[in-house]
């Protein structure tokens, strides 16, 4: 069967897939508003193939699976965004949060690497001997506001720059010159410690300088022990690709950076590690439109749609903004088991209290954010937010309190009768001596 009109596919994870506006809004649908739904009279047809935490090797499977289908020529193009899920099969142990032993060595993760360049290859290579067009993009990433997951540290030394590290936080607080010898001596002592280079990054920035700032914060994601992000080996592999087989590129790494006020990525543009606010995904789509009007022989893309004009048509109102945020809060939540959970812990909770503002009846957001607070050590406001939803619905709050994520949560905190915490005015626990755990604790 041939496939009608003008076919886009998206293949990839959760960025092609739109989260956090998935399924409503994607790369796809933006392209297709400002197309109106049309590229040379032929009907644009969107495909979103991707599937969120899909690593490379879904790419290959969807690649294949598209050229068994028939196209007519100049006909179907595809968008092949992947990268950023490659490293997530290393599982760190029980022990300190967000440090510790390597998770693989230096050849396993070379070997990661360029397994994620021949999946891209053979995909990329696949689509064009079935007449579909291949665009590879280039992964921007958060390096300004997101921590590296895992710092690697050495046995021999783990003690002393556990020490060091500390120095410098409390350093931080009074003055960044001695913060940052302290952080410089962690790096004489272990060149690879992302943990350092992100916070000395972020020192950087705060005095002015860009390019030592920039430096660190690549370095940061580079090192990084279980990078849950593109690293420049990946979006290397995607820049060689496109140059040895003359693949159209779309670079939406420069292209981010060119919109970033100081060139370096950060909360303004994305919600997380990686996934860009609506803003970004239009810039994304406006570059993939100008691909597609060349390769379609149109004389220019159509001007992509405003933010306003996008959120109207894909029906982006303050209730589905309410779900963004809470389901933002909770991601910032569990991927806070970094060295120094502090900032992503406190991204959470701003997006879980702007998504209370905008939805104060959600008994989920209300459990949500209790959870969060409880884990950051204010119980006080934990429990009055977890009576203020069992007030709005009992049967709902006890159900959520008694769901694994509640009970995962507050088991580690040792709380066992989550009833009694949320509900008494005192908390309880297997022994009756119970304390709130200390924030940015292992």
């Amino acid at each position: 069967m041939v496939e009608p009109d003008f076919t886009l596919y998206l293949l990839g994870s959760s960025v092609p897939w739109g989260f956090p506006y998935a399924p409503a809004c994607d790369i796809g649908t933006i392209v297709a508003q400002a197309w109106s739904g049309a590229v040379r009279d032929r009907t644009l047809v969107v495909r979103n193939e991707a599937k969120y935490g899909a690593q490379s090797t879904y790419v290959v499977e969807r690649a294949r699976s598209i050229a068994q289908r028939q196209h007519e020529a100049h006909s179907a193009m595809a968008l092949v965004y992947s990268g950023n899920n490659e490293f997530l099969q290393l599982v760190p142990g029980r022990g300190k949060r967000g440090r510790g032993p390597a998770l693989a060595g230096p050849d396993e993760t070379q070997a990661i690497v360029e397994t994620h360049r021949r999946n891209l290859e053979a995909a990329v290579l696949d689509l064009r001997r079935a007449g579909v067009e291949p665009v590879l993009s280039t992964l921007p990433t958060n390096l300004r506001d997101w921590p590296p997951s895992y710092t690697v540290l050495a046995d021999d030394r783990a003690e002393q720059i556990e020490r060091l590290y500390g120095e410098a936080s409390g350093a931080g607080r009074h003055g960044i010159e001695e913060a940052m010898r302290l952080l410089g001596e962690i790096l004489t002592l272990m060149p690879d410690c992302a943990q350092a280079h992100f916070r000395l990054g972020r020192l950087h920035l705060a005095a002015g300088r860009r390019d030592a700032a920039r430096r660190h914060l690549v370095a940061a994601n580079d090192c990084d022990g279980r990078p849950i992000r593109a690293t420049t080996a990946i979006n290397r592999n995607i820049r060689d690709l496109a140059a040895r087989h003359g693949i159209r590129l779309l670079d939406a790494e420069a292209a981010f950076e060119d919109a970033a006020s100081d060139g370096i990525c950060g909360n303004d543009q994305f919600w997380d590690d990686c996934h860009p606010k609506l803003e970004g995904y239009i810039l994304i789509a406006e570059h993939l439109g100008a691909h597609i009007a060349e390769f379609a022989g149109a004389e220019a893309a159509p001007v992509v749609p405003s933010h306003a004009e996008v959120e109207r048509v894909h029906g982006i109102d303050q209730p589905f903004m309410a779900d963004v945020h809470g389901r933002m809060g909770l991601y910032c939540y569990k991927h806070s088991g970094c060295w120094d959970d502090e900032i992503t812990l406190g991204l959470g909770e701003d997006y879980l209290r702007r998504a209370l503002e905008m939805a104060p009846s959600s008994i989920e957001i209300h459990i949500a954010l209790a959870l969060l607070l409880a884990w950051r050590g204010d119980d006080v406001d934990a429990r009055s937010l977890a009576r203020a939803a069992h007030a709005l619905n009992a049967k709902r709050t006890l159900w959520l309190l008694h769901g694994p994520e509640a009970r995962a949560t507050l088991g580690a905190l040792g709380i066992t009768d989550v009833e009694g915490w949320a509900l008494q005015s005192s908390p309880a626990s297997n022994d009756g001596d119970w304390a709130p755990r200390q924030a940015g604790g292992s």
